[in-house]
């Protein structure tokens, strides 16, 4: 059976034989409590990655979940081009998603955080947008809601890519799923905040909330603009 080397390996950063790595010690398997105190709570970078992705998911779970209810309610869209605005957000993430990955591995050389940075300045202008959509025009709207699904989908992408790159390879599977953790919290108050201030202060301030989350999430972003995976630093030097 083939087996190939690692990445490390590839390029010659670390010699590796029968299982025993460049200064003799064998790989000792290690548990996930140990793994993750180990590796993850001291790692600075992991846990801003995470919060900035509660922030990220504050938009994208916001305007996917309650868009239509808003459509309809506010800017006197039809049930039928509330749907098909909304749906313009989903076809756009994906474009968005394959766009950031490419751009953060060729023009970027894997500094995931300048990527996400400009996607998520460009998704503030793309939510603030929203407010000055004229209302019952279905077109404008699809048009905004496009690009907050491909500006929102990139950096929730490279967020996860990120956090892989900082951990470890034993560590980037609990890294990744740190980040999964602070999405779903930011789902929770995607939802309860949205239909709390809607009930309140009107959907103008819902977009209002979903701004303020964007700008969040693009500073937490900006801590890590010059920072990437260790093994990419080696390979790039």
């Amino acid at each position: 059976m083939l087996v190939l080397s690692s990445i490390e390996e590839y390029h010659g950063l670390v010699e590796q034989q029968d299982g025993v790595n460049n200064i003799g010690a064998t790989e000792t398997k290690e548990t996930a409590k140990e793994i993750f105190f180990k590796y993850i709570v001291p790692n600075k970078m992991i846990w801003i990655v995470s919060v900035a992705n509660l922030f990220i998911y504050i938009v994208r779970i916001g305007i996917l979940d309650w868009a239509p209810s808003f459509l309809k309610e506010s800017r006197g869209l039809s049930i039928l081009e509330s749907s098909n605005a909304t749906a313009t957000f989903e076809i756009a993430g994906i474009v968005g998603a394959i766009g950031a990955g490419w751009l953060s591995d060729t023009v970027f050389k894997g500094r995931r955080g300048r990527v996400s940075v400009l996607f998520m300045l460009l998704l503030v202008f793309a939510v603030l947008a929203i407010l000055y959509v004229p209302s019952n025009n279905a077109y404008l709207m699809a048009t905004a809601l496009f690009a907050v699904g491909f500006f929102v989908h990139g950096p929730m992408l490279l967020v996860a890519v990120a956090a892989a790159d900082f951990a470890t390879k034993k560590a980037a599977a609990t890294a990744v799923g740190l980040t999964g953790l602070f999405g779903y919290i930011g789902a929770f108050f995607a939802n309860y905040g949205t239909g709390a201030i809607s009930d309140r202060w009107g959907w103008d301030y819902v977009i209002y909330f979903y701004l303020g989350s964007a700008f969040i999430g693009m500073l937490l972003l900006l801590l890590t603009w010059n920072s990437r995976s260790p093994v990419l630093d080696n390979i790039h030097k």
